[in-house]
């Protein structure tokens, strides 16, 4: 996801490639105006890549996301094994 302050565009679905910064290589840009746009904020988290310490936006919503994924996999699989063997009798299903 372009890291541009109001861009929402995305790599695959908006553009078929987004631009890294040349600096860090996390950084991603739909284009030189939303790296220019966003320089003032981003140079204060910019680093080589020996010295990253910070996590940017767009990991932030890809963690976010992946997690939120996880997380309605793993309950659908413990629903799915109370279930096994004790298929609810009625229309009403509890649980503890």
């Amino acid at each position: 996801m372009c890291e541009g302050t109001n861009c929402d565009k995305r790599e695959g679905r908006d553009l078929p490639k987004l631009s890294r910064c040349t600096r860090c290589q996390i950084a991603l840009y739909c284009s030189r105006d939303c790296l220019r746009g966003d320089w003032p904020k981003h140079k204060l988290a910019c680093c080589a890549p020996g010295q990253r310490e910070h996590m940017l936006p767009s990991q932030r919503v890809v963690h976010t996301d992946v997690l939120r994924d996880m997380i309605r996999r793993l309950l659908a699989d413990i629903e799915y094994g109370l279930y096994v063997g004790f298929p609810p009798t009625s229309g009403r299903a509890y649980f503890i």
